[in-house]
């Protein structure tokens, strides 16, 4: 199987967490939007958990570019009755069964599967609340080789959970050659695919 990109990414809400109210939505649909595009010209898989935030954004995307089978979307049957109507967009939709137990152990087990069903190569991170530490201690544990790719800039977690000098140095590259997500991508993409 193709490695694939994971995308880790929540527009966090400042109604739930108020220290993340900065983020700026705008900024957050570039950052999806340049990731998306340059994976999809590499022909490079994208998986996602779905969250609500971003999967609609991703649909919107996908449908006008003619890439809805770019997406490997994930979302977990304990979240069925609340699925945003945009996730049946994706005809690579992985619906991972509830386990026994409550909300959290739901949420671990669907990123367990959704991480063990795919080889990652490159982990990129936006905003977050919650579950990003989880999905980074899974990813480092599942595929320690793999770069993580954090955008800091955005806010929420990432901001809170990364370091700029524990960056991998291809992401310290990026970052200081590019300002844009879409030629730090770009950047990234191009260095580990010509592996």
């Amino acid at each position: 199987m193709k490695q694939a990109i994971f995308l880790s990414a929540s527009i966090p809400d400042p109604q739930r967490k108020p220290e993340y109210a900065d983020c700026d939505p705008m900024a957050f649909r570039d950052a999806i939007i340049a990731l998306a595009t340059e994976t999809a010209r590499r022909h490079i898989p994208l998986v996602f958990g779905g969250h609500p935030s971003i999967t609609a954004l991703l649909a919107r995307w996908a449908e006008r570019k003619g890439q809805v089978n770019h997406v490997e979307l994930y979302q977990s049957r304990y979240f069925e009755k609340e699925f945003p109507p945009e996730v049946r967009t994706f005809p690579r939709l992985h619906l991972v069964d509830r386990v026994a137990g409550d909300l959290q152990a739901n949420l671990t087990h669907f990123r367990q599967v959704m991480l063990q069903e795919n080889p990652i190569a490159l982990g990129v991170f936006m905003g977050g609340m919650d579950g990003l530490q989880e999905e980074l201690d899974l990813l480092r544990q599942y595929y320690p080789e793999a770069v993580t790719m954090p955008l800091m800039h955005l806010g929420g977690q990432t901001r809170d959970i990364f370091s700029l000098d524990t960056l991998h140095p291809l992401v310290q590259e990026a970052n200081a050659a590019y300002f844009s997500p879409s030629g730090r991508f770009a950047h990234v993409l191009n260095k580990i695919w010509e592996k």
